[in-house]
């Protein structure tokens, strides 16, 4: 095998003969710089002695957990010697569904609100950020006007996703059809109820969560002010929260940077592929990664993640 800097030097030196044209010089480029080259399955027959013949980087480039952690995660995500596709999925996600998780206790809740406090935000009892995303989906055959979104101008499906200051996703609704509107999603998502039942302080006291203009005002949640004419101290509350609530934003790139087979829509093709149960279990080992290593979301509140265990609860 070529070292990295073998061929970017080849190829440059080709680049430069004029051999090379400038978009295959940059498809070199992109190639040797993937942060997350693609999983080669098919040449793995005993995976755990092929392991052992693997440096550290190279496992971690190609499962996206290092060697030690792996163990650990099968264990978490309890899977069998042989199992279907969906079975991390039917196994644990209730941990994306129901905000009752001893992650999520009052206590960890206000510890939440006292960090995101702290970098800056207005607001002192908010312990997390809602949003919706849209992903994009290969056209479909048949109810294109349904799976259409006139904001995004594509086809798609949408989520709804609740993000703590730890890094990890609390909730994650979906899919529903791309037509849909984010308050409507907030509506079939049955949030509101949950957070009315678990979403306090250890005093009792009603703890909230943050959303965009879309959503509405509500006790367990809170939008920035919309009027056409602000005044100075409603623009710098919309701002604190702003800059505190692209937490969301980070996650959902996560998701893609971690998993780029979500980011190809001519894969994503409803009927043929079970895409919100992809995207689902993503978002589980995306949690996972988090409490392994953490993630930007964590670092810029200043909070440890649970632990594999304490998350999985095993």
């Amino acid at each position: 095998m070529f070292a990295k800097k073998n061929v970017l030097a080849a190829a440059i030196m080709l680049f430069n003969d004029e051999i090379l044209e400038e978009d295959e010089m940059f498809c070199v480029f992109s190639e040797l710089n993937r942060k997350n080259p693609p999983f080669p399955y098919w040449n793995y027959d005993c995976i755990e002695k092929q392991m052992d013949d693997m440096s550290s980087a190279e496992i971690k480039s190609e499962f996206r957990f290092g060697h030690s952690e792996l163990p650990l995660l099968a264990e978490a995500l309890q899977i069998p010697q042989y199992f279907v596709c969906n079975h991390i999925y039917r196994t644990n996600g209730h941990l994306l569904q129901d905000l009752n998780q001893p992650w999520l206790e009052p206590q960890q809740l206000e510890s939440f609100a006292r960090a995101i406090h702290q970098r800056g935000a207005a607001l002192s009892n908010c312990w997390g950020f809602v949003d919706g995303t849209a992903r994009p989906i290969c056209r479909p055959g048949e109810h294109q006007r349904i799976m259409y979104n006139g904001h995004k101008r594509m086809h798609g499906i949408k989520f709804q996703s609740v993000v703590a200051p730890n890094g990890l996703i609390a909730n994650l609704y979906g899919p529903v059809e791309g037509k849909r509107h984010d308050a409507g999603m907030l509506r079939m998502s049955g949030l509101l109820d949950q957070l009315q039942q678990f979403s306090h302080s250890p005093a009792g006291q009603p703890l909230c969560i943050y959303g965009d203009p879309a959503y509405p005002l509500r006790i367990h949640l809170q939008a920035p002010y919309k009027a056409a004419h602000l005044t100075q101290d409603q623009e710098a509350f919309n701002s604190s929260m702003s800059d505190v609530r692209s937490a969301v934003e980070w996650v959902f790139g996560d998701i893609l940077s971690y998993f780029a087979f979500l980011d190809f829509k001519k894969n994503l093709k409803i009927g043929l592929s079970p895409i919100g149960t992809m995207y689902s279990v993503c978002g589980l080992l995306r949690n996972a990664i988090t409490c392994f290593y953490g993630s930007i979301t964590s670092d810029y509140f200043d909070l440890q993640p649970p632990t594999i265990q304490e998350y999985f609860q095993i």
